[in-house]
């Protein structure tokens, strides 16, 4: 649920090759073993602390962040600066990097 009983929309994951996990837009912490995670960074239905539990209980060795266009620089610096500080092997991307 969103808000005031608005229902979340329909959510698919994917786990890609060899243990990459895109979660689309939920914190299912999936029953395989993850190598890189996708975690989202911001959302309508997302707060910081869910994204920060969420990437904690997976668990994988390197973290990128998805889902983060509608950050301004200010918020993107802090989000940013949150997952560093507690997700182990996290990594911000800006457009065009690569890992």
């Amino acid at each position: 649920m969103i808000h005031d009983g608005q229902p979340d929309c329909p959510n698919l994951g994917y786990l890609v090759g060899d243990g990459l996990y895109h979660p689309g837009d939920s914190v299912h912490v999936p029953d395989e073993p993850v190598r890189t995670l996708l975690v989202p960074a911001q959302g309508s239905w997302l707060r910081l602390d869910e994204a920060i539990r969420f990437a904690r209980a997976v668990d994988a060795e390197a973290a990128y962040p998805i889902h983060d266009a509608q950050l301004n620089d200010r918020g993107l610096a802090s989000v940013a600066g949150w997952f560093a500080e507690t997700i182990p092997g996290y990594r911000h991307l800006a457009p065009g990097d690569t890992a």
